[in-house]
Formats: C-alpha cells, structure tokens, sequence
C-alpha cells in the first residue's frame, strides 16, 4: 500500500491538545456556502440549519464536564467557538492520519461537526448535504490579554460582516476592483478619448484666434 500523502497539519506541533487550555476554533461552512443564515444590520439572524448548529454547540459544553463554552457565535458560513478544556489528563498530541485522542480539541470538534450534520440531514435535508468543510482552524491563546481580545473579537463579530474575510460579497467586491485596475483599454475607448481631446484642442485655438481679432 503506497503512503499516504504528507497533507499540511494545521494542529500546533506536539503541543498536549488535552492540557487546560483555551482555543479559538472557526469551523467553515463547505465551499464557504452561506448555509446559516443572514446579517442584517449588524445583528445574526440563524436559519433552520444556523439554530441546529447553535443548540449542539450548547450542547457539547453541557455533555462534557472538560469543556467550557466560553464566547461563541454562528456566522452565515462559519462559527467561532472559544473553548477551554479543563480536564488535566495527559493525552498524547494527535497525530497525522490517526484518530484522535478522546478530550483532544480534534476530538470535541469532530464530534460536534457530525452531531450538527447527523440532525441537520434528518430534520431539514438533503439526506447527502455537506455541512462543513473537511478540516477546522485553532489559535491556542497564550496569555489572558489574548484571551480578552478573542472574547472581544466574537462578540463584536456580526457587526464586522461586511469586512469579514468569509463574507463572499466581500471577496467578490475585491475581484471586480481587481479586474478593473488590471484590465486593458479597448482600442475603441483610447481612439475616441484621443478624438475628443483633438476636439476640445481645436475649440481652444479657434477660440483664442477670435479673441485675437
């Protein structure tokens, strides 16, 4: 059986994901879809599938005694989630292609993402959707100065949609400014820009030979 392919590991290297710790996760929709719901005026309204996904994760701090929900929030095509893990037990750092460790972040994460997808395909559908985009990102928090600006950052998130990195309108806005500073000039353009101004110089000389005379 050939090697698995060596896929970049997003995880930070041999840090003990079960150590009590604090973690800012986001979790993207699949294809950054805007499966959730709406921002409207700076407030999140959740869809069917957004109060699925808020529920489970109120869930998941209340099914783990390790696990403290500390700040989060259900965006239109991803979540951030402040996590603590309060549980000490030594477990080893999770490694490439394996399962994860029980307690680990990986673990609690994986088992929200299927919780979330398992109601979502049986209360809404399709019975085949995807929900959520194959991996997840973490920032461990290092320092309390850390830990207030994240707290910060997810409670003041809805109201910075329309600057989010996430928000395809956003992403789409920059490509149309892009592909206007980038593109040519039609040779028709420049001929009748040039046509106009041979205009405008002729008007001016006519006018100022009559002031001549």
């Amino acid at each position: 059986m050939g090697e698995l392919p060596n896929r970049k590991s997003y995880r930070i290297r041999y840090h003990n994901y079960a150590e009590a710790n604090a973690y800012h996760i986001t979790i993207c929709a699949h294809r950054h879809q805007l499966l959730f719901g709406r921002v409207i005026d700076a407030q999140m309204c959740l869809n069917a599938t957004g109060r699925i996904i808020e529920e489970e994760i109120q869930r998941t701090a209340t099914m783990r005694e390790s696990v403290v929900i500390d700040t989060h929030i259900v965006r239109p095509n991803h979540v951030h989630v402040l996590l603590i893990l309060t549980d000490g037990a030594e477990a080893p750092a999770p490694r490439r292609f394996a399962a994860p460790a029980s307690g680990t972040v990986s673990s609690i994460i994986n088992a929200l993402k299927a919780a979330c997808t398992s109601r979502i395909r049986k209360e809404i559908g399709p019975a085949t959707m995807v929900v959520w985009q194959a991996r997840f990102h973490d920032r461990l928090i290092r320092d309390e100065n850390e830990l207030q600006q994240t707290r910060h950052y997810i409670l003041n998130n809805p109201g910075a949609w329309e600057a989010d990195p996430e928000n395809p309108e956003r992403k789409q806005r920059r490509r149309d400014k892009d592909r206007d500073v980038s593109q040519p000039l039609n040779r028709r353009d420049v001929s009748q820009t040039l046509n106009r101004r041979d205009v405008l110089r002729t008007s001016s000389h006519e006018q100022s030979g009559e002031l001549l005379l």
